[in-house]
């Protein structure tokens, strides 16, 4: 029964399994499409040119394969909702980490597991035995969409739109409700009868009974009405409708009706949008019967496949830039990313314009197509003046495009990926194309030095196309193009929320109390509104967050690998990390949301808020780009900072290492944060301004001096005074505010502390750490006790103190020396903290940063400079005068700081073994290695002999500390 002649697109064919095929609703004038990456529902559009749905042509193909089997799948599930295991809340992705894997189920759900994928190999292999079999009526088929690779499913839950019906959706893997019974709709046909292409035919749900797959066409989900004699048909007094909250329809659609299952029946007319031949040759399917026809036409250009166009002579790319209508060659390595490729600008979907047949081979020589640029969704066209833009509008020839092959090969029919084409525009109509063609050509101008001036796509016309403008069809990454058709719906989708939140939303009076506020937001429609809009906007999100970075092998759902640069570089040409900002700023400020407490009373918003900022941070994780394009947004960034919407954190890794934007930073940022820094302490905000005043180990000297006079000067009074006791350290407030207890009101009312109320009792920190450390100063800091919190704030404080006087910042070490007996950072104070082992080690760690910053690397002590492979003979020097002693200022010396290094033996003995669970441990362990290192380096452990003028190692010395430092690099302890 398996077809071996040519390829056959007339009315009539068999239908076969393995063919992708396209399915038209004659009764509704549309096709069936899956709407994959959004709501993952089943639509039908209705299209004004129903020959072709262009638009959506590569979301309304399914596969037709056989009927799989879900045993296994099933008895898996049903194990996961077993009622003794409720409480578990077990999923197919999180069961091997919530159970032991001694326990009984989970050897069970393990044994299950590898027979599901028994199943799915037993399924695959019955496909391929199966493709090339033609489809009779009364047989059981599934419906694989092609884009997505999911399975036309019905459910038992109710339909979105139409309350009779039942949801149908595209599932990942399928099961019995994905089985679907082929009847004929005419009674010319009976069952065991072979499915002919243009047969009008049924869907009937194999689980449910009496449930047909059906267009829901009583109300449309979506329409567009584009002019008054559209309304004309409706009724005269008809107002245009309402959008919708998400979906927006492109021109060339009418309406947009809901597929479901239901009682009632709807006809479909299944047409071939791909043969199974034709799959075939380009390698979709395997098997001995395929493999004469795939070693043929290997290679070979099929419709909807993406490539990019390159001019030969030029050697430039066609591309439209940055929401541009005009289409430009522009240089090749411009258009080229690191890796290689053709950025996705310069990536073009080809279309041909009817079903049957559209998934086949491009031609050499005619067949008119239109060129789908992959960005914006707009095609390929021709303006009056002749050169190249891109259009939405589909009505005239100027969007029509064909091939000429530059070269004849009698062996294939169609173009193959990599061949060189002229792009042609048709004739005017009666015109003969053997005379006159017109073809694009690139309009690019060289100078007498060889340097390319870029230029638009413009037509040329001549009895014979120019050899000068043949253009290569280059080939592009499936995987890369696949996100680019992700990242390209879901920002149609989230302008539509935005343009919906824009017209239906009301702001509340700004003038209204934070609790009348909330009141009056819960009386507008916003509530409802983000109820509906939700369920859509939280996968979105989720997909593009997920996309920003490779999935880590060790931990493959948190995906802490690193940036993925391809799709970072799409959020910002397509504008979505544009239009999240967009979202969030209408939320909490155009609406006028009371920011302090939206979290607890307005968690919709909060929600929606929080996956915004959550795609800005992951967009600019290391992409320098990205950074440049948010830093101007970061003003609106701190004012949502009280709404603990992410929106620090987005602010934190937009300036994180980036010295560019650092240097440039506005003075605005520093006011707001010392107003922030007037009325709240907060942990968070020393944190901030750590990272603005070092990137990647270099100093930013205009911030650290802006920093320290706003901490050090205009906010000193919210800097605790240390007391330093036996056994203790105690802080005191002298501000009279609590830690963050009140600051949310006082922060609303742009109030300062008040520095004459009543001082609060000292905070023990050997009484806060007594719990153990990673207990009292783990975790979120705002889920903290005030005690708490107020030494994690004294920690940060001291962090961000030895960050401004990084690299010898001569002008705040002398600002903090002068008061370091208050702060706590005095030379003998600070010997104290580290060697207090009633101490957090954090803090201890931090105390050895400081003495690093202030009393070691310092003026007017220099790094040695140390000399290997050479040896110095004595001879060379000559005796010098006793008084000259510059050279021995250059150096600390060995007999300075001795009391110092004699901590560092101490405690580097008491602490060499190393435990790989005791991080705070092991870090502290660090920052004494580093001051070690730190004193060697700056002749601490050395003496300039002055005769010889030369220094000399102080083995005594050296002989001490080398010691523990040898028994720690040895692991065998460990």
């Amino acid at each position: 029964p398996r077809h071996g002649g040519k390829d056959r697109m007339s009315e009539g064919s068999d239908v076969k399994f393995g063919e992708v095929v396209c399915l038209w609703a004659p009764d509704d004038g549309g096709y069936v499409f899956g709407d994959d990456g959004i709501t993952e529902r089943m639509f039908l559009d209705v299209e004004e040119y129903q020959n072709c749905p262009v638009h959506m042509l590569q979301s309304c193909c399914f596969m037709i394969v056989q009927k799989f089997q879900y045993s296994a799948a099933k008895a898996f599930a049903k194990r996961l909702r077993a009622e003794e295991f409720s409480t578990l809340k077990l999923t197919q992705s999180n069961w091997r980490s919530v159970l032991d894997h001694t326990e009984h189920l989970y050897k069970e759900l393990a044994s299950d597991e590898r027979k599901m994928a028994d199943e799915r190999e037993t399924n695959e292999m019955e496909l391929r035995r199966k493709t090339g079999y033609s489809v009779v009526y009364g047989s059981v088929v599934q419906l694989k969409h092609r884009q997505s690779g999911r399975f036309v499913t019905q459910s038992k839950n109710r339909a979105e739109h139409d309350p009779l019906g039942m949801d149908v959706t595209l599932a990942t893997d399928g099961s019995e409700g994905s089985w679907w019974r082929v009847l004929p709709a005419e009674k010319v046909r009976t069952e065991g009868e072979k499915v002919q292409q243009g047969d009008k035919i049924y869907f009937a749900s194999v689980k449910y009974t009496n449930s047909f797959l059906y267009v829901s066409s009583r109300s449309p989900v979506v329409q567009n009405y584009r002019s008054d004699d559209d309304l004309l048909e409706l009724g005269l007094d008809a107002p245009p409708p309402e959008k919708h909250m998400y979906m927006r329809l492109h021109n060339s659609i009418r309406a947009r009706y809901e597929v479901n299952g239901n009682a009632e029946q709807s006809r479909f007319q299944v047409k071939i949008f791909q043969s199974y031949e034709s799959l075939a040759a380009g390698g979709a399917l395997e098997g001995a019967d395929n493999e004469a026809i795939a070693e043929q036409k290997k290679g070979l250009l099929y419709g909807l496949q993406i490539v990019s166009f390159v001019h030969r002579q030029n050697d430039t790319v066609l591309v439209a830039q940055d929401g541009q209508e005009a289409v430009n060659w522009i240089k090749r390595e411009e258009a080229t990313s690191a890796d290689g490729n053709i950025k996705p600008w310069g990536m073009w979907r080809l279309k041909k314009t009817m079903v049957e047949g559209a998934g086949h081979q491009i031609g050499r020589k005619g067949g008119r197509g239109v060129i789908e640029h992959l960005i914006s969704g707009k095609y390929l066209a021709t303006n009056e003046e002749g050169y190249a833009v891109l259009t939405s509008e589909l009505t005239d020839d100027s969007t029509k495009w064909s091939f000429l092959a530059h070269t004849e090969m009698s062996a294939n029919t169609g173009l193959s990926v990599g061949e060189v084409v002229w792009m042609l525009q048709p004739e005017t109509d009666g015109e003969d194309s053997s005379k006159r063609k017109i073809w694009l050509s690139d309009s690019s101008m060289q100078n007498n030095q060889g340097t390319t001036f870029c230029g638009q796509g413009v037509l040329q016309d001549g009895p014979d196309a120019d050899n000068t403008d043949v253009v290569e069809l280059r080939p592009t990454l499936p995987r890369l193009t696949a996100s680019v058709e992700i990242v390209r719906r879901s920002q149609e989708t989230l302008e539509a929320i935005l343009e919906h939140l824009e017209s239906a939303t009301v702001p509340v009076d700004d003038a209204l109390s934070d609790e009348d506020k909330v009141t009056a937001i819960k009386m507008t429609p916003l509530g409802p509104i983000l109820r509906k809009i939700l369920p859509v906007f939280e996968p979105i999100m989720a997909r593009l967050i997920n996309g920003c970075t490779y999935s880590n092998e060790a931990d493959p759902i948190l995906r802490n690998g690193p940036p993925n640069v391809a799709h970072q570089d799409l959020l910002k040409q397509m504008g979505t990390m544009t239009t999240a900002l967009s979202i969030v700023t209408h939320l909490f400020d155009t609406l006028h949301m009371p920011t302090p407490i939206v979290k607890k009373k307005l968690q919709l918003a909060w929600k929606m808020g929080r996956l915004c900022y959550k795609l800005v941070e992951m967009a600019c994780l290391d992409h320098p780009g990205n950074k440049q394009l948010m830093a101007p947004h970061v003003t609106g960034f701190m004012r949502h900072a009280r709404a603990e919407v992410g929106s620090y954190f987005a602010m934190m890794t937009v300036y994180k290492d980036t010295r560019s934007l650092l240097e440039g930073m506005a003075m605005e940022h520093f006011d707001i944060y010392a107003k922030l820094m007037r009325t709240r302490r907060s942990s968070r905000d020393l944190e901030f301004l750590k990272i603005t005043v070092k990137a990647n180990g270099f100093p930013i000297r205009r911030n650290q001096n802006l920093v320290a006079n706003m901490v050090f000067e205009d906010m000193k009074h919210m800097i605790y005074g240390v007391e330093m006791t036996d056994d203790d350290i105690l802080l005191h407030d002298k501000s009279g505010m609590s830690m963050e207890a009140d600051s949310f009101n006082k922060y609303a009312e742009g109030k300062e502390a008040d520095a004459t109320a009543k001082p609060a009792p000292p905070v023990s920190i050997r009484s806060v750490v007594r719990v153990g450390e990673r207990e009292a100063l783990g975790g979120d800091v705002n889920e903290m006790e005030a005690p708490n919190k107020a030494v994690h704030y004294y920690m940060r404080f001291l962090d961000l103190m030895s960050e401004v006087c990084y690299a010898r910042n001569e002008t705040v070490i002398k600002q903090i020396q002068s008061k370091a007996e208050y702060y706590g950072v005095e030379y003998h104070q600070l010997m104290k903290i580290i060697k207090h082992e009633h101490m957090p080690y954090c803090l201890r760690g931090v105390a050895c940063q400081l003495m690093i910053q202030l009393y070691i690397d310092i003026d007017p002590y220099q790094p040695m400079t140390f000399v290997t492979g050479t040896r110095v003979w004595e001879a060379f020097f000559t005796e010098a005068n006793d008084d000259d002693d510059d050279f021995s200022k250059m150096i600390g010396g060995s007999d300075k700081l001795l009391d110092l290094k004699a901590m560092l033996v101490e405690l580097l003995q008491a602490l060499k073994d190393t435990n790989i669970q005791e991080t705070q441990r092991n870090m502290f362990v660090t920052q004494l290695v580093a001051m070690v290192q730190a004193l060697a380096r700056f002749g601490f452990y050395h003496f300039y002999c002055q005769k010889k003028r030369i220094y000399k190692a102080d083995f005594d010395e050296i002989r001490k500390v080398l010691k523990p430092l040898l028994f720690i690099l040895d692991g065998r302890t460990d």
